[in-house]
């Protein structure tokens, strides 16, 4: 006797009821539930229900050739996307919980996926099946194909965790490398992905690779990486120019900035001391030096210092350094002729420097040298521009 056509209405009383005693004809009821989900009429708790009447009546076997048998019909595949992904992501469910089949499970998770990208609990469940059996290549793989399709929010976190399981993996190292670039390229300012991609350029011996991420990190970051970051990213490529490429002189902006950051630290110091016999850089370590151990109030120092920047320095950028020394002789190391030869010297790069005239005169005073400094100011008031400036000259 031929089977009856299998109903493709609401779910007909007689399917509810095999859910609640003796559960039968497993082909019929799936097609039931699947029908009810097309038309949106489907209560998801009835997929709950059928399994467990499959486990409870003992046709586990039964239910799964169904779930097989129904997936492949070509009129499956002809439904929109959302209800076939989810009449797969059902199957999943029972081949995963009730029916002890693994492979089964993750066949059809990934067609959930495939169908439906954006479905969290099969990726949810896919994800805790590659963790569970240690699969780290099929975990990578199912991060970075979602990525393909995820909002681009998405995109960076699930690349760098594709990275980060691909890296215990001693083979994979030139994926991991791909990986993380792409990372930084949708996330510049990811911390974590550039201190792995370090890490792998590292172990690889790329120094160069390790210099250009690290200084495009530091600028082209927006916002800018935070103070420990920086520190870190600093410290690296002083370390890289110094001590690895033999290049000391292009790590001067890096001990500049990380002086600035922490005016203690002890490379930064020790490389900014070897920079002080490169002529070209010679001026910019001796500021970042004065600067730093103005900090420590070391005075003695701080003057060496800015007597070294002076040397190295020409034109007008000499007022400043001689302003400062000026200042600091007669203020803080009892030098008032060093102090009158810095100051006039600085007054003859800036004769509208009141401060500096009246300082000036005080310490012509103290050492007897009014006639002196009366020369200077004159001959001084003959370069100034403005005529008040002249007349307080």
């Amino acid at each position: 006797m031929p089977e009856p056509p299998r109903q493709r209405g609401s779910i007909p009383p007689p399917v509810l009821a095999s859910l609640d005693s003796n559960l039968h004809g497993e082909l019929d009821v799936l097609d039931a539930l699947l029908t009810a989900l097309t038309r949106d009429q489907l209560n998801p708790d009835l997929w709950g229900k059928l399994h467990g009447a499959a486990v409870r009546d003992n046709r586990m076997a039964e239910l799964a050739f169904a779930y097989e048998a129904l997936t492949q019909e070509k009129r499956v595949k002809a439904l929109p996307p959302s209800v076939a992904g989810e009449l797969m992501f059902h199957a999943a469910e029972f081949f995963g919980d009730c029916f002890g089949d693994d492979y089964g499970a993750i066949k059809f998770l990934e067609r959930t996926l495939e169908l439906m990208p954006s479905h969290d609990g099969a990726f949810d469940r896919l994800e805790a099946k590659f963790v569970e059996t240690g699969d780290h290549r099929k975990l990578a793989e199912l991060y970075t194909a979602m990525a393909q399709v995820r909002p681009r929010a998405e995109q960076a976190q699930l690349l760098k965790r594709a990275a980060q399981v691909l890296a215990r993996m001693s083979s994979e190292g030139e994926r991991v490398t791909e990986l993380l670039l792409q990372v930084l390229r949708l996330d510049a300012g990811d911390e974590e992905a550039r201190l792995l991609l370090e890490q792998q350029y590292t172990a690889a011996g790329k120094t160069r690779e390790i210099v250009r991420i690290l200084e495009q990190g530091l600028l082209v970051t927006d916002p800018p990486p935070g103070m420990l970051a920086a520190l870190h990213m600093r410290t690296r490529l002083i370390e890289l120019y110094a001590q690895e490429l033999n290049e000391i002189e292009r790590s001067t902006p890096h001990i500049e900035a990380l002086l600035a950051i922490d005016p203690t630290h002890q490379l930064g110091r020790e490389i900014a001391e070897k920079l002080l016999g490169v002529k070209g850089v010679a001026a910019r370590a001796a500021a970042a030096l004065s600067e730093a151990y103005a900090l420590d109030g070391n005075t003695e120092r701080v003057e060496r210092y800015l007597a070294i920047e002076l040397e190295h320095t020409r034109g007008s950028k000499r007022r400043d350094v001689l302003r400062r020394l000026g200042i600091m002789r007669q203020d803080l190391l009892g030098n008032p002729a060093g102090a009158f030869d810095a100051i006039e010297q600085a007054l003859s790069l800036d004769p509208a420097d009141d401060e500096l005239r009246i300082r000036y005169v005080t310490l012509a005073i103290q050492l007897g040298k009014q006639l002196d400094a009366a020369k200077t100011l004159t001959k001084i008031s003959t370069t100034a521009k403005d005529a008040s400036v002249r007349a307080r000259l």
